[in-house]
């Protein structure tokens, strides 16, 4: 084959070229007269019964397996490749070459045809047979490895492999990089350029390169000759370059046949291996030429056969920036002045930025921009749309995730929901560092997965969603940093990282975290800010429940009832470890929301989560939370449902705790009365005219709309004894504006019951008498009707009570756990102290107002209940008949409750309700009888609670008290 150089100084002949295909034409021609040979000598055996059928069978196969050979080494690509070449010179010589092998009837082929005829068959066979044993075996082999090896293998984990076609294209990159297919096709211009992607590592650089393939492949595909090096790859310099053009010449093969391009592209590496140290490629040192062609030499030729192919050369080289510097210059230096040869251009990803960060020296971005301007002729850069960012990884997630069968896309969702809050935020530009491209983002998901996060019921759990993902990128990005806020703020320990109170609802960050953000850098300092300083996270923003409970600035605090909030986060991430939803806010404000839309209270009540079988924890933080986010109830029908439930189940509560949650319930009563008992014409609570609230009272009384639901009818069921009384002067006391409870509507609604025309301006003393008066006076009629004309001693009744009447649902057989009496024993001395109290007392000051303060009826308010509840104590209560002395011991009993702490008897507190006189009358017609039982010589203990009183130490003294009270001739 003849060329012109580009000078047309000289012709040259690639005689070596001509001399291969000569060789192998003569070589097939040499094969195919040893086959014949050995299928005469096969057709020779006579003893074969049936070799016809043999050999066709054998033929048959060596045909299968040159035809699966050639397909699976896609050599009818490579014929086509060759044929479309048009090489007649090469075609010539190969022809010739078999020619003159078949002319002289092969080399060696009687030689050959001896040595077969001196074999036995079996060893014939053996012969023939290797070739296909062998292929049979590789087949075989290659069936198991397929059946064993797991296809389409679901992975736990989000992929960082790159997008291969524009139909995954979530980012809009097909456009510009169609436009940028274009300029680099350049009109199929033979001049070659080199053009740089100039974008930072995770904005899609590879998935931007393979579009950009896909687009090449699609409308230039019999044009462009597209090679692909990642120098990654080849950990060994040394041999880079040679990967380099090796993968070159096998790309260009592939799909042209000039088969001087492969030499003269191999003596041009050569040369340039074998020269002096001009310079370097890779880090290794090059020689001057020493042969006797000069590098100039080959390079023409090269130029030329170039020049000749009609097609143009499109080399990738990715990832530029992750080669140490040095290899990035030397790389750069070899496309400059080696390789930049007609039809050829080069397509370079990098990161200027990371470039720079790799240069030991002062070199920085914009050095580093100038020198590589010295090299890339036209640069382009990527940018990843924030908007399509979020949408692929929030909105499409499920999508991305739909392999990974251990993974829960909606649970997932709702892990990096804060992530969604950031991308919308207007601080965003500042997480650039830790989510700004599609790798973060991956990153922080595979973290959730791995941590298993993603099982958290995040619906029922107090977790802030915005902590809880910049306290992953702190564990994502910082370890040593989160390491430090595990050391300091778990087992117990806190006030380093979280917040410390400066003042009753005001908080501060500690010395030592100011101290400690000190020696971070900018990034470090940011994203702890946004975690636990007090100016950032909690400025201006009301302190309610949800923040106390919620927010990981707090771990531990007397203002957040000790919640370690912080600590939760940490053993999350840590430890895997779940809390438990009942103990969670955020569950308690989900079910008031459920209640509120479709489920009932009964129902709600009836799920695993609240049953009773646990505890009574669960039922008290539901109604605190439903008092708490009462105005969101707006559904009247509703509110009856809530408030009915609430009263007729107040005997499941148990009253053995000192605070019980059925005296709690009352008081949520209450506030459920005021806030939502009532309605408007718009069926709403917003318009609390003294008409509209008039339904409160109504309520409470049982009246109008309200017959068979009164709140003192339920609570004073007669068939639940003398806890219906408790209940209801619970319920009395709780009604009270000194309580405390901001019930402003229902002390209205009570006033105005009573009379309309009372003018309601301000909460005072004649206010609270007049609101009080009516309850008192309906409370004491069935006190009346029950006890006083039935001849009922109450204190009797209270002793008759059984675990199982104040156990509420845990009731006697259920109750467990030592001291169980004691805590009995003290319920009921605090019931009969607070009846009495409640019922006889005549004081009305700021504390509170007594039963005994009113008449029976009408509103003089002359104490006609302290009357009538007096003669039914010393008349009923502490009479003793028919010798019994029980009644005696009720009245012992009831003044050791008003011993002092130092043991003395406080005489002006038993008069607060019983009367003196008759107190006087009592102490004098019985006392001979009461000293008489020497009572004070029993080992009888009282407990009160807050001390004990026991007969031996204090009825003497008690004794002098009475004494003193009669007069002196007594």
């Amino acid at each position: 084959m003849r060329q012109h150089s580009k000078k047309n100084k000289y012709t040259y002949i690639n005689y070596s070229m001509l001399l291969k295909s000569f060789f192998v034409g003569a070589l097939i021609s040499e094969l195919f007269i040893l086959v014949t040979v050995v299928d005469k000598v096969f057709w020779e055996f006579p003893f074969l019964p049936n070799n016809e059928c043999l050999i066709w069978i054998i033929r048959v196969l060596y045909y299968l397996i040159i035809i699966c050979y050639l397909y699976m080494r896609n050599y009818c690509k490579k014929m086509k490749v060759l044929i479309k070449s048009l090489r007649l010179d090469l075609l010539i010589f190969l022809v010739w070459g078999g020619i003159l092998v078949f002319v002289f009837d092969g080399f060696g082929t009687i030689s050959f045809e001896n040595l077969l005829r001196t074999l036995a068959f079996p060893q014939l066979m053996a012969l023939v047979l290797l070739p296909i044993i062998f292929c049979v075996s590789f087949f075989l082999r290659n069936q198991q490895v397929s059946l064993v090896t797991k296809l389409n293998e679901n992975s736990l984990f989000m992929s960082d492999k790159e997008v291969e076609s524009r139909s995954d294209d979530k980012f809009n990159f097909s456009d510009k990089a169609d436009n940028f297919c274009e300029k680099v096709y350049n009109e199929n211009s033979s001049e070659g350029l080199v053009f740089g992607i100039d974008a930072p590592w995770g904005t899609g650089k590879s998935t931007f390169v393979n579009l950009c393939k896909e687009y090449w492949n699609k409308k230039y595909k019999d044009e462009i000759i597209v090679y692909t090096f990642n120098p990654l790859r080849y950990e060994n310099k040394e041999k880079m370059l040679d990967k380099f053009i090796f993968g070159l010449i096998n790309e260009i093969k592939n799909h042209i046949f000039v088969p001087e391009i492969e030499w003269l592209i191999s003596q041009y590496a050569k040369i340039i291996k074998d020269s002096k140290p001009s310079f370097s490629v890779m880090g290794l040192g090059f020689k001057l030429p020493s042969v006797n062609q000069s590098i100039d030499d080959i390079f023409e030729r090269l130029e030329s056969a170039l020049k000749n192919i009609d097609k143009k050369i499109i080399i990738i080289i990715d990832d530029l920036d992750r080669l140490n510097f040095s290899a990035i210059k030397e790389m750069l230096f070899v496309i400059k002045k080696a390789f930049t040869l007609s039809n050829i251009s080069y397509v370079l990803c990098y990161d200027t930025e990371n470039i720079g960060k790799l240069e030991k020296t002062n070199f920085d971005t914009e050095n580093v921009m100038e020198f590589l301007e010295k090299f890339i002729n036209v640069k382009t850069s990527i940018f990843l749309d924030n908007k399509l960012l979020l949408k692929y990884f929030i909105d499409k997630k499920d999508e991305s995730l739909s392999e990974n069968i251990m993974a829960d896309p909606v649970l997932i969702s709702k892990a990096i929901e804060g992530v969604k809050d950031i991308f919308e935020s207007n601080d965003y530009y500042r997480y650039l560092p830790f989510i700004g491209d599609a790798r973060k983002l991956k990153r922080l998901i595979n973290t959730i997965l791995l941590l298993n996060i993603e099982k958290t019921d995040f619906d029922n759990c107090d977790f802030n969603k915005k902590d809880l993902t910049n306290l992953l990128l702190i564990y994502i990005n910082y370890p040593n940093i989160f390491r430090t806020i595990y050391n300091t703020e778990t087992a117990g320990k806190n006030g380093f990282f979280s917040v410390l109170v400066k003042d009753k609802e005001k908080y501060k960050n500690s010395s030592l975290y100011e101290n400690y953000l000190r020696n971070l850098s900018e990034n470090q300092k940011f994203i702890l800010d946004e975690v636990f300083n007090v100016t950032q996270r909690i400025k201006d923003k009301t302190i309610n429940q949800e923040i106390l409970t919620s927010y990981a600035c707090f771990n531990g605090s007397e203002w957040n009832g000790n919640n370690r909030n912080l600590e939760r986060y940490l053993n999350l991430i840590i430890n895997t470890s779940f809390p438990a939803k009942i103990e969670q806010y955020r569950f308690y404000v989900n079910c008031v929301h459920e209640l509120l839309l479709n489920k009932t209270i009964e129902d709600l009540f009836n799920s695993k989560e609240f049953s009773l079988e646990n505890g009574e924890d669960t039922h008290e933080q539901f109604w605190r939370t439903l008092v708490n986010n009462v105005y969101e109830i707006t559904n009247y029908k509703k509110t009856k449902e809530i408030i009915g439930y609430a009263l007729k189940n107040l005997n499941k509560y148990s009253l053995l705790k000192i605070r019980s949650f059925r005296e709690t319930l009352i008081i949520f009563i209450v506030k459920l009365l005021n806030d939502i008992g009532w309605i408007d014409k718009n069926i709403k609570q917003y318009d609390n005219t003294d008409k509209n609230i008039a339904k409160i009272a109504e309520w409470i009384f049982g009246e109008g709309d309200f017959k068979e639901e009164g709140v003192l009818n339920i609570l004073g069921e007669e068939e639940k004894g003398v806890l219906a009384l408790y209940d209801i002067l619970n319920f009395r006391i709780s009604c009270h504006e000194s309580r405390g409870l901001d019930i402003f509507n229902l002390t209205r609604a009570l006033v105005n019951h009573i009379n309309p025309k009372i003018s309601v301006k301000d909460i005072n003393k004649d206010f609270v008498k007049n609101e009080m008066r009516e309850i008192s006076q309906n409370i004491f009629m069935t006190f009346k009707s029950r006890y006083i004309e039935q001849q009922k001693n109450i204190f009797d009744e209270i002793d008759k009570l059984t675990l199982n009447d104040v156990g509420g649902y845990n009731s006697s057989n259920k109750i467990k756990g030592e001291g169980i009496n004691n805590e009995f024993s003290l319920l009921k001395f605090k019931m009969k102290s607070f009846i009495i109290y409640q019922l006889g007392n005549t004081i009305n000051d700021d504390t509170g107002i007594g039963c005994g303060y009113y008449d029976v009826s009408g509103n003089k308010d002359s104490k006609g209940i302290n009357k009538e509840f007096n003669e039914y104590l010393f008349e009923i209560c502490f009479k003793a008949e028919n010798n019994s002395t029980t009644n005696y011991t009720h009245f012992l009993d009831y003044l050791l409750a008003h011993l002092s702490r130092d043991y003395v008897l406080d005489i002006n507190l038993i008069l607060n309700v019983l009367d003196k006189n008759s107190l006087i009358t009592y102490w004098k017609h019985r006392r001979n009888d009461i000293k008489a039982l020497k009572f004070e010589s029993k080992n009888i203990q009282i407990i009160t609670g807050s001390y004990t009183a026991s007969y031996d130490k204090h009825l003497v003294d008690i004794y002098k008290v009475l004494d003193a009270l009669l007069p002196s001739n007594e």
